[in-house]
């Protein structure tokens, strides 16, 4: 642990004197510390930094509780906590999903088709399909032409 201090110490008296992280390491690497070492030397710092932070550091605290709590937990109860979590989640998504519907399953096909409805087709489509002029069929004006 005493090893571990030093090298803290010594990696962040070379962040103040505003070393990167690369230089860091190699001279680090260099006066003979593992890299692996390092890293946790740094990784150590930037936690202590991210406690600093006061919602931050509540959070961690809170995080940490945690993780101590479920460590307790038998392996069946945490099986069927995430159970329980992923039907929530999958419950709450079909729901989403029915409230909003997305690829629009529920529309109403009896609706006419104008161009406040559908502004993407032309105007002679919207013209011809329009409630208020009746439309004929090629086949059905030669039917009418024949008869007398």
């Amino acid at each position: 642990m005493e090893h571990n201090n030093e090298l803290v110490s010594l990696v962040i008296e070379k962040v103040k004197a505003g070393e990167g992280k690369a230089k860091i390491e190699d001279s680090l690497l260099k006066e003979g510390y593992l890299l692996e070492d390092i890293d946790r030397a740094i990784s150590h710092i930037k936690k202590a930094a991210l406690r600093e932070i006061p919602v931050l550091s509540s959070f961690l605290s809170y995080m940490d509780h945690l993780e101590t709590a479920a460590a307790d937990l038998s392996v069946g109860k945490q099986i069927m906590i995430m159970i329980g979590v992923a039907l929530f989640v999958l419950f709450v998504g079909v729901g989403l999903y029915i409230r909003f519907d997305p690829l629009n399953i529920r529309a109403n096909d009896s609706v006419p088709v104008s161009s406040e409805t559908s502004p993407l087709l032309p105007e002679e489509v919207v013209a011809t399909t329009s409630p208020e002029q009746p439309t004929q069929t090629p086949s059905s004006e030669k039917l009418n032409e024949v008869s007398p």
